[in-house]
């Protein structure tokens, strides 16, 4: 094979692998730092999930810093209790999730402060259906859990569909509070053996911060809780 043959398959190589990678990483890897992943509001919510940093006035209910940077200037998927009606529900929808070949864990961070939150779902439904009255979600967290990122998983067990990941919160009866949800991962594997299976619970104001399997240091002044 020649030079110009040679330089041709390299390039090929790289193209393919670096397709793969960055095709690979969204949906199912998400800090939302640059976006959204492929993940989507749901336009027949009552409101939408909004991506924002840094704390939310005038209640100040939501985190003052992100997961993933732990500081102000990380970003986060937020929901806000103001000038909404008790019962109103904003869903984020993941992309497709391929489950048939193994089974997958949800991992996800999620932060819920105010009086006036109701609670947040995760639901797993076929793609080619929409979330009816009286599906019951697969996790589910209710009312305040205080200032702190908490980590939370889910297994969704192997099946012959394609599956989309539906986080939804729900707003109760006044405008305090917001639920936050950050580090959004989905792994082709049970939860109990991910990369996350020994994680523990953190606040960001802590030194060190476990994001994505690496183990971070946050500076402290960065953090005001």
């Amino acid at each position: 094979m020649n030079t110009h043959g040679v330089t041709l398959l390299i390039f090929s190589f790289l193209y393919v692998f670096l397709y793969v990678h960055v095709k690979a990483a969204p949906p199912f890897d998400c800090d939302f730092e640059k976006g959204l992943c492929g993940w989507q509001g749901d336009k027949r919510g009552n409101f939408q999930w909004t991506r924002g940093r840094g704390s939310n006035k005038p209640y100040n209910t939501g985190p003052t810093v992100d997961h993933t940077l732990g500081t102000s200037d990380g970003y986060y998927m937020y929901i806000r209790a103001i000038q909404q009606k008790r019962g109103h529900k904003a869903r984020l929808i993941s992309p497709d999730v391929d489950a048939s070949k193994s089974q997958q864990c949800v991992s996800f961070w999620y932060h819920m402060n105010g009086k006036d939150i109701d609670r947040l779902n995760v639901f797993v439904t076929r793609s080619q259906r929409i979330l009816k009255l009286g599906t019951r979600p697969k996790w589910q967290k209710k009312r305040n859990q205080g200032t702190k990122w908490l980590f939370a998983t889910m297994d969704i067990p192997k099946q012959a569909t394609k599956l989309k990941v539906v986080f939804e919160g729900v707003v109760g009866k006044g405008q305090r509070g917001d639920i936050s949800i950050d580090d959004v991962t989905i792994q082709p594997t049970s939860c109990q053996n991910s990369k996350y299976s020994n994680i523990q619970l953190h606040n960001p104001a802590m030194m060190m911060n476990y994001h994505f399997g690496k183990l971070n240091y946050v500076n402290k002044k960065s953090c005001s809780f």
